[in-house]
């Protein structure tokens, strides 16, 4: 059976080392937030080796938060399996001060676990009220969008009337605009997470964006001239499919509107009336 890592981590909250390897993860005991640590995993090699491990990933988790040690945001973009060591910073508003977090390493479906570290100089008193209920999404948030993830679930609790249908509309429509959210892989963290509604979106502004393309678009310029080629008024309208190129004042095409020239069958017919009414007068003048 396959397992995501939302199915993993959710077993592992509720079993304490279900599906946890051998591996190890270091991290320092105590943490200061906004400074710079480093940690260092020792990943099961045999296993990594097994599944062919490429690369793996850190998140911050927090029992107190949401009851239950799950992740909260990732801490790093994925990194190859190889380079065991790096730099992290917990960010100053991701959670209040606390000794109840632990950073995760993501890989090949399973985890490693650092000690539990006490972290300090938080700029935020206590959790929000909402973030022990509703959708984690950890796999799409960063550590430094947690603040803005916060904001926007209290919007989108806010929004919701006692005895209402519940969505996540607002919720992930606000959630897209933190900075550096991940909607490539929204599906991790609280199930579907905002992967449908993200779905939606992309659908509308796709027709909208087909729908503005089909108008038409730009000038017609009508230009009027006398006989005086120095003189010449102008007017425009909008919209027009098309613009033409604009002859000189006085040619037989000006702007987009031609003057018609005279064809073949109604020369030759104007030419017929003039030898007729040429014809007429001499045959009076003759009588």
């Amino acid at each position: 059976m396959h397992l995501s890592p939302a199915h993993v981590s959710f077993v592992a909250t509720f079993i304490p080392g279900a599906f946890a390897t051998p591996g190890a993860l270091h991290a320092p005991s105590a943490i200061t937030a906004g400074t710079d640590v480093q940690v260092v995993l020792e990943p099961n090699v045999a296993y990594a080796k097994a599944s062919k491990a490429v690369d793996y990933r850190l998140y911050l988790s927090a029992g107190a938060a949401h009851y239950v040690l799950s992740p909260l945001c990732f801490l790093s973009p994925h990194l190859p399996i190889n380079e065991t060591t790096t730099t992290i910073n917990i960010p100053k508003d991701v959670g209040p001060d606390g000794s109840t977090y632990r950073i995760q390493a993501w890989y090949a479906q399973t985890f490693e676990w650092s000690d539990y570290i006490t972290l300090t100089g938080s700029t935020l008193a206590n959790w929000s009220a909402v973030e022990p209920i509703g959708m984690k999404l950890w796999d799409a948030v960063p550590c430094s969008a947690m603040n803005c993830f916060r904001q926007c679930n209290e919007k989108n609790h806010a929004a919701h009337k006692e005895g209402t249908w519940w969505t996540n509309t607002i919720l992930c429509s606000c959630l897209r605009k933190c900075p550096g959210v991940d909607t490539t892989n929204p599906y991790y963290g609280g199930g579907d997470g905002c992967g449908w509604e993200w779905r939606i979106e992309d659908e509308e502004a796709t027709q909208t964006l087909i729908s503005t393309s089909a108008k038409p678009t730009g000038t017609a310029t009508f230009i009027s001239s006398s006989i005086s080629p120095h003189s010449s008024s102008s007017h425009t309208t909008a919209p027009a499919p098309e613009v033409l190129e604009t002859a000189t004042p006085g040619s037989a095409t000006v702007g987009t509107v031609a003057t018609p020239l005279p064809s073949k069958a109604q020369a030759a017919k104007k030419q017929l009336h003039t030898s007729l009414v040429l014809i007429f007068g001499i045959a009076l003048l003759m009588f």
